[in-house]
């Protein structure tokens, strides 16, 4: 086997001092890049590299990088043009620290660099440039995968969507196109809802980005749309704004409300947002005011239908309707609902 080509010191040291085999085949080379380094050095001594980040973690005494823990408000912190020549990650961050992985610990100008961007102390973790070169494409290519989704739409459809309470609640300017993008995709992922006559919306993140799921008869279908984890973010601050929910609270669970129109049709959005450990998740309840049923039309056997018309007609008293999710008990209060009302009663709900 010939000899490979490597320009990185500390990292031939540390495989050296490891007593990996084939190390010795590595020749210094002053104009091999960091990324060619760790290749020639992983290559020679026949392992991966994601092997060789544990040799290299383990000398610097750093933990291995956790991708899944990545926190999207940390991406926030630092510019993407400082991430992407240094072939950095920002990963997690709290009042003082920021965790950021890289590949090369041993840079005191990106530490600075990292310190005076983002106000924190930078602590290293160790991941691959090969991995970080996947992470950082799927952390900062969000935009670009937004509009290939919206492109197989076409805008007037997507324009479709509008709130009907108050249009100023939740409104972005038409100017910005960031939150233009963002508003298009929540009308798309509503939409969509709409079409497929679901009852939940959910936004969840899962595996290497976010997903959509809808809800439909019941079943919580698998996913119908995969998004940048910062785009789930968004999404779901659009959705509380629409909602009418406190964006300071975004880490509490919180319900909120809204009524959208969406192709002429009128809806009642409920929304419940949490916190995760990744980022904050959405559940949106689709409701059809319109679409309710007759008591009659809900397939209650004829004795329950009997023993509930019995109990309407009593003028004292609760019933209580209780049920898990999707299952019909919204659709039948307003079967209830809709045999109450009639000219001589006023009917109002709270």
């Amino acid at each position: 086997m010939s000899g490979l080509n490597a320009s990185v010191p500390w990292l031939i040291n540390i495989a050296r001092r490891a007593s990996l085999p084939g190390i010795e085949l590595i020749r210094p080379d002053v104009k091999v890049s960091l990324e060619e380094s760790w290749n020639a050095v992983a290559q020679a001594c026949r392992i991966s590299q994601d092997e060789l980040v544990v040799y290299v973690g383990s000398a610097f005494r750093l933990k291995v990088a956790d991708f899944r823990s990545a926190q999207p408000r940390a991406l926030k912190l630092i510019p993407e043009k400082l991430v992407r020549a240094h072939l950095i990650c920002p990963l997690r961050e709290d009042d003082k620290i920021l965790y950021v992985a890289t590949a090369d610990p041993t840079d005191p100008d990106v530490e600075q660099a990292i310190g005076f961007a983002s106000g924190r102390r930078p602590q290293f973790e160790v991941a691959s440039p090969a991995t970080l070169k996947v992470a950082i494409e799927s952390r900062y290519a969000a935009d670009e995968m937004v509009d290939a989704l919206l492109r197989t739409v076409g805008a007037d459809e997507i324009d479709k969507v509008t709130l009907v309470d108050d249009p100023a609640i939740g409104s972005m300017r038409a100017e910005d196109p960031e939150a233009s993008r963002i508003r298009k995709l929540t009308n798309l992922i509503l939409q969509e809802g709409v079409r497929q006559q679901a009852s939940h919306i959910h936004l969840e993140p899962g595996g290497a980005g976010a997903i959509v799921r809808y809800r439909v008869d019941g079943i919580l279908r698998p996913p119908a749309m995969q998004l940048p984890m910062l785009a789930l973010g968004r999404v779901v601050a659009r959705l509380r704004s629409i909602a009418g929910m406190q964006s300071s609270d975004r880490y509490d669970a919180k319900e909120g409300r809204a009524r959208v129109r969406v192709s002429g049709q009128i809806f009642d959005l409920l929304v419940s947002t949490a916190a995760t450990r990744d980022s904050e998740r959405a559940v949106v309840r689709i409701i059809d005011p319109q679409g309710s049923l007759w008591l009659q039309d809900i397939s209650l056997a004829g004795p329950e239908l009997a023993r509930l018309r019995r109990l309407l007609k009593v003028k004292d008293g609760l019933i209580v309707v209780t049920a898990p999710p999707a299952s019909g008990a919204t659709t039948t209060v307003y079967a209830l609902l809709r045999d109450l009302a009639d000219e001589g009663r006023s009917i109002i709900t709270v």
